[in-house]
């Protein structure tokens, strides 16, 4: 596949665009509890939400605000625009430079990987040293930026090539990259116009698995050094972890344990992806949520996802992008009052 650069750009914004109403539309509820969620949504239902932006939560922002999701996103976006390509050293710069900025909700873990790389003289420096001195610790704060990778890659190669790097930059987890090359992989699927096969775990692990054996790009093969054997261990939980969607719903299910799980946060994108698509009857949750949000299908599930709580800004930035590949867009009033799409 040959696209041009106008092009890449072109459907990135889509992307873009879907990811900032995740965050905005989840943040919402970002860092409730899910047995708080009736309560809010009685607050929020006249307002529209969660089909429409409405600010509010931990930070108490204003409507259409994002947090770091969308702000690191946007840096990759800008690089990507700036310098005519994806180049993960002049990301990693305007990253650090973002950081010092003072946004909002960015997690320790980013901050440790940004503070070390700013200090340090190779790119991925930062991401290497948080993985060096704990190593078991996975985060999801990749995945909630990782939707606008599909967009800039040409091909499938360049897609994993691009997602290993962005996340290199603040974490060398083999588990998180592996979600997110799996979140990239499903949005390739989604923009050219298929939908993710039964099988398609077992496809995206043996064109993994080719693309890493042929692949010479340097600090991928450091990685691949750094991690090693662990990439196969985790290679393999994901292959056999449950993310079937129709037996689970997580507006059901008290998993505050594993809130920042990058395989959870997959499966919830897995599972809004699903019912987005699907004519069943949804199976109303027993948290006291009203039949009516969940008459709202196709891209309007997203909402559902800001209902999750947790890291629902998390949450939805993944899904988000996944919707609006599937269904062409978002409904106008999750992305109308986005306050970064002024004159992005």
């Amino acid at each position: 596949m040959s696209l041009n650069y106008a092009t890449l750009l072109e459907r990135t914004q889509l992307l873009f665009e879907s990811l900032a109403a995740g965050d905005a539309l989840g943040t919402t509820s970002e860092l409730k509890h899910h047995k708080d969620i009736p309560h809010l949504y009685r607050q929020h239902r006249d307002e529209g939400w969660p089909f429409r932006q409405v600010g509010g939560g931990p930070f108490t922002l204003k409507k259409g605000t994002t947090t770091d999701e969308t702000g690191m996103a946007a840096v990759i976006v800008r690089s990507f625009r700036d310098v005519y390509g994806f180049h993960p050293e002049d990301i990693t710069k305007k990253m650090i430079a973002w950081k010092r900025s003072n946004p909002i909700g960015v997690k320790a873990d980013i901050v440790a990987a940004l503070a070390w790389a700013a200090c340090s003289d190779n790119w991925y420096d930062g991401g290497l040293h948080e993985y060096l001195h704990r190593p078991d610790m996975t985060g999801i704060s990749c995945m909630g930026r990782n939707g606008v990778i599909a967009g800039l890659a040409a091909d499938l190669d360049q897609s994993f090539r691009f997602t290993v790097q962005q996340c290199l930059i603040t974490d060398f987890s083999p588990m998180t990259i592996i979600c997110c090359c799996a979140h990239t992989f499903l949005l390739m699927e989604l923009m050219g116009g298929g939908h993710p096969a039964e099988n398609w775990r077992s496809d995206l692990e043996l064109l993994f698995r080719m693309w890493l054996s042929r692949e010479t790009n340097l600090s991928v093969c450091l990685w691949k050094k750094a991690v090693g054997d662990r990439l196969d261990a985790d290679l393999a939980e994901f292959m056999s972890t449950d993310l079937s969607s129709t037996s689970w719903n997580p507006l059901d299910t008290d998993w505050s344990s594993r809130k920042e799980c990058p395989l959870l946060t997959l499966r919830i994108a897995l599972w809004a992806l699903h019912w987005s698509l699907s004519s069943e009857p949804f199976p109303i949750p027993h948290t006291y949520l009203p039949a009516e949000v969940f008459r709202m299908r196709g891209p309007f599930v997203l909402g559902w996802v800001a209902l999750i709580g947790h890291h629902s800004d998390t949450y939805a930035a993944v899904a988000g992008p996944m919707l609006a590949a599937a269904h062409n867009g978002l409904p106008e009033g999750m992305t109308a009052d986005l306050v970064i799409m002024n004159g992005f």
